[in-house]
């Protein structure tokens, strides 16, 4: 992706990133440049699967694809699948994904590219995450991470760490997390990396909110902030505007939460980003139904209900209908509704193979029954 294109894609300016791409499109066709065309679809299809549209973005890989075979290119059919096994991985098509990765590594393997492979490992290591296998995520990330050691490249051992950090954080490894947020941080700050230095703020301040340290945590958030502001990247200050707001109503401050939840819509609704919507709207929600407004609380988890519908997020869809089964049998007084929808929840979780999020749903079941006995 050229520079240009990578800087309108990072500021969210996605349409104009999209006519300088189809310009260069019309060229490399005109001119006969198939390897150039190739590498073009997988920026274009970045590029859509920024902006929601993953099945025109995993459309277009896969005429890449098709491209680099003939070619018999392994390198560029390596970076493509690699590619396709992200769009894949987001629409919970975790089994396809890990085969297409299993072929990555092969080819890497077979050229003798050990950073290809450090990276085969750590996108292995996140689809497995994804897919509930925490034990084989962790010992691929550790895998990658060892090669870059060895290799001695600090981009893909920060980005690698930071991946295992937020795991073992997941697992309740606070500390070894957080050893590896300040190493992520520190090889971010040699390299003059600004927005790495700010996400590792942001996973760093998670744990010590994690640990109760909700003052220490605002500090480093609001750190990270400033740093997302000042360099005029919307999509890592959403996320921060959005557990910057978590801080907030854990206080019991909901009109700062709101506030920032408000800032988070209209950052996500302008990067066209419906994933990062629909977690913002059930955020929202949940103040709403703080405030006793149960209604509008409702609306703001069946639209996101639609919205991970819509991008295919089987994880984030069954976290929202649960949500919204509790607020139906509990505060609207519709347990037979709220019932339902929990049992499709359940389904859903299950079918995916997400079992820790089909064990918290069960729970919500039984809560629901109880009620109506």
């Amino acid at each position: 992706m050229s520079g240009r294109v990578e800087i309108l894609k990072l500021r969210g300016r996605f349409d104009a990133a999209l006519e300088s791409l189809q310009e260069v499109e019309t060229l490399q066709r005109q001119f006969g440049d198939i390897r150039g065309l190739a590498g073009t679809f997988g920026s274009h299809a970045l590029i859509l699967e920024a902006k929601g549209d993953l099945p025109s973005a995993l459309a277009l890989l896969r005429q890449g694809e098709q491209i680099w075979r003939d070619l018999d290119e392994p390198d560029g059919l390596a970076r493509n699948l690699g590619n396709q096994t992200k769009l894949l991985s987001a629409q919970a098509r975790h089994e396809e994904a890990i085969t297409l990765l299993r072929e990555v590594e092969r080819i890497f393997r077979n050229i003798g590219d050990k950073e290809g492979l450090a990276g085969c490992f750590n996108s292995l290591a996140m689809v497995l995450q994804a897919h509930g296998d925490l034990v084989a995520a962790q010992q691929n990330y550790e895998q990658a991470a060892n090669i870059y050691r060895q290799l001695e490249a600090p981009i893909g051992l920060a980005a690698t760490i930071g991946n295992l950090g937020c795991l073992l954080r997941m697992k309740g490894e606070l500390q070894r997390a957080a050893a590896l947020f300040i190493e992520q941080q520190l090889i971010c700050q040699r390299l003059g990396d600004r927005a790495g230095v700010a996400r590792s703020l942001g996973n760093r301040a998670l744990i010590l909110r994690t640990q109760g340290r909700t003052n220490e945590a605002l500090i480093l958030h609001t750190q990270e902030e400033d740093a997302f502001r000042q360099l005029n990247l919307p999509a890592g200050l959403q996320v921060c505007l959005g557990n910057l707001a978590a801080i907030y109503l854990i206080e019991g401050d909901n009109d700062r939460a709101m506030t920032l939840f408000s800032e988070q819509e209209g950052i996500c609704r302008s990067l066209n980003d419906p994933a990062s919507l629909a977690r913002c709207l059930g955020n929202q929600a949940l103040v709403f139904e703080r405030n006793g407004e149960v209604t509008r609380a409702n609306d703001l988890h069946e639209q996101a209900q639609r919205l991970f519908e819509r991008v295919g997020d089987p994880l984030g869809l069954s976290i929202t209908m649960t949500a919204r089964a509790m607020l139906m049998a509990q505060r609207l007084r519709q347990p037979k509704a709220g019932l339902e929808l929990a049992t499709k929840a359940l389904e859903l979780a299950s079918g995916h193979g997400l079992n820790d999020a089909a064990r918290r749903i069960l729970q919500v079941i039984h809560v629901i029954k109880q009620s109506q006995q």
